[in-house]
């Protein structure tokens, strides 16, 4: 399994770890590090599931 770490940008400021790891189960979102006030994250997915 091969994590590769993704830019997710514009989201909206009352985004949360959980909102954001249920729109991305589908490629086994991990880690995700909101942030703060900046509208945007870093989301760690399984590699394999992104192919």
């Amino acid at each position: 399994m091969a994590n590769k770490s993704l830019y997710v940008g514009n989201i909206s400021y009352s985004a949360t770890e959980n909102s954001l790891k249920e729109a991305f189960s589908a490629y086994g979102a991990s880690n995700i590090r909101i942030i703060e006030g900046r509208g945007f994250a870093f989301i760690d997915v399984d590699g394999d599931k992104m192919e």
